[in-house]
């Protein structure tokens, strides 16, 4: 049961991390900054595989990957969740360098 909630918890985690992704990219930022905010929505320290793409002339999508973390040495599977938000029209933002 503890397992079943942990998978859970990373679950609503990833799912959390690609909608504040795509919130960033949907009002002009650029891939770079929409993957560090799937990043920050994220607790310190954990690990996660960030993919940003368009899907479609005025979409863009985002998959957050991060391995569960599960008790008694169990093999971590891969949790991942995507989000897809339409880009807001306007002038894009200024780019952040890194």
């Amino acid at each position: 049961m503890v397992g079943v909630l942990g998978l859970a918890r990373d679950h609503v985690l990833a799912q959390g991390a690609a909608r504040e992704g795509a919130r960033e990219a949907a009002i002009g930022g650029d891939a770079a900054r929409a993957s560090a905010a799937a990043r920050a929505a994220l607790p310190r320290g954990r690990r996660a595989r960030v993919t940003v793409a368009t899907a479609g002339p005025d979409r863009v999508r985002v998959s957050v990957e991060l391995p569960a973390r599960l008790p008694f040495g169990v093999r971590p599977p891969a949790v991942r969740a995507t989000a897809v938000a339409a880009r807001e029209p306007g002038p894009p933002s200024i780019p952040v360098p890194p």
